[in-house]
């Protein structure tokens, strides 16, 4: 991936945290649900094509195991009648809302997303929403207010942390499903899914040992998501890992079965998973607090964005006047130099205490910061030209840092506007509820 992909991706997940922010704090942690289902069965879907072959048989599943899937995978179960106990997101573009549109109240259904999957999934879920983090950029600051939360391991893919929140369950066995990494027939994914007509790219195809012992075809970006798999699986070898894929590649440290086999095997003992995902979710989490909580926090949070943001048009005015007033002059002496360079690093002195901003920055301003550091360290022979350049590179950054500043202050705005009006809305239930109970008496 390149750094501009990076920095884009991270200035994304930022943003997405922000908007998320009142489901994040309303709703439960994946941490309060691990060892919920300990031995207990957890079939993991995911949307290769091999799904197509077995997709039916997990209906005799459901209620004799946990049964979690990928958002990819979500409109092919439903399509075949399948309602999952728990879906998977954590894909922050916002074209993963096209995995959910249009799937109806699924009221019933866990929605387990990362804190910066896309906004319209989550604004759009009908039914309860629990978070996990990978510890993207913001997340230390939601922690300020949320407290701490375990990582999810991923390997980039959405079915690596949907198998690492399977055996953070507790789950034994772990069943794959799905989970081809590698083409079948010309095809990437399985039937009903938003990738249904994807073909394969021919170009930079490599070959793996499949499940029969054959080779299959596969690319490098499988071929990694194998690797991990392969990794994964040998460092937590206290569990049972069953490939009920039924085709694809050979993943290391797991038992090749069919699915019918291990609902036959496995899938014999009644369970209710619903139910104590419900359990989970009321008693782990008292959301009632949530508002009082945070307000504080969010509030001291705009206080210092806002006055970051005049230190920064101040320290951008000075530097555009500086600019104008080297175009007028020939030369530079030493302590011009000198008062210019100490007002500047006034200016920086200030910004850093509010410690706060920081957050909003992370991973975002990297090549910036990175011309910045290297004019600072440069040798210059004339004082005017060492001016002029770090003038430029200091006006270039700090409109940079400004810019990301006000995205995220009235992103922030905005959100804190949305718990007020939660709170607001909050506060007329519970009192319709006291007259309830007082009309009852």
């Amino acid at each position: 991936i390149s750094r501009m992909t990076n920095i884009k991706v991270a200035k994304q997940w930022r943003n997405n945290i922000i908007s998320n922010l009142p489901y994040i704090l309303k709703n439960p942690k994946a941490d309060d649900f691990f060892n919920s289902f300990q031995n207990i069965p957890i079939i993991c879907v995911a949307a290769g094509p091999s799904l197509d072959k077995n997709i039916d048989q997990l209906k005799h599943a459901k209620g004799n195991a946990l049964l979690i899937c990928v958002g990819t995978a979500l409109k092919a179960l439903l399509k075949a009648g399948i309602e999952p106990d728990i879906v998977v997101s954590m894909d922050g573009s916002q074209k993963v809302y096209n995995q959910f549109k249009g799937i109806g109240d699924l009221s019933d259904v866990f929605l387990f997303s990362e804190k910066a999957n896309s906004p319209l999934v989550n604004d759009n879920w009908v039914g309860f929403q629990v978070f996990f983090t990978m510890k993207r950029n913001l997340s230390a600051w939601v922690e300020k207010m949320k407290g701490k939360y375990t990582g999810i391991n991923t390997g980039g893919t959405v079915a690596h942390s949907m198998v690492d929140l399977a055996y953070k369950f507790g789950g034994n066995p772990i069943i794959l499903v799905g989970q081809d990494l590698s083409f079948s027939e010309d095809k990437t994914h399985a039937s009903g899914t938003i990738y249904d007509n994807n073909k394969v790219n021919d170009e930079g195809l490599i070959t793996v040992e499949g499940i029969n012992g054959d080779r299959v075809y596969t690319n490098k970006s499988f071929k990694s998501f194998l690797n991990y798999y392969n990794d994964y699986f040998a460092n937590r070898s206290n569990r049972l890992y069953i490939d009920a894929t039924e085709g694809g590649a050979k993943i290391d440290h797991t038992k090749i079965m069919t699915l019918q086999e291990v609902i036959a095997k496995y899938c014999v003992e009644e369970v209710d998973p619903l139910i104590t995902l419900q359990e989970v979710y009321n008693k782990k989490e008292k959301h009632n607090d949530y508002y009082k909580n945070s307000k504080e926090e969010i509030d001291k949070t705009i206080e210092e964005l806002n006055s970051s943001i005049e230190i920064l048009e101040e320290q951008l005015s000075f530097v555009k006047g500086i600019e104008k007033k080297l175009t007028q002059v020939q030369q530079i002496n030493n302590d011009k130099l000198k008062e210019v360079q100490a007002k500047v690093r006034e200016y920086e002195s200030k910004l850093k205490q509010h410690k706060r901003i920081s957050y909003f920055t992370q991973r975002t301003l990297i090549i910036e910061k990175l011309k910045y550091q290297e004019v600072n360290n440069k040798y210059f022979f004339n004082n005017k030209q060492e001016l002029e350049e770090k003038m430029k590179y200091y006006r270039t950054y700090w409109t940079n840092y400004w810019q990301q500043l006000k995205t995220s202050l009235e992103l922030l705005k905005k959100t804190s506007k949305q718990i007020d009006e939660n709170k607001a809305l909050f506060n007329k239930d519970k009192a319709i509820i006291k007259d309830c109970k007082v009309g009852g008496k």
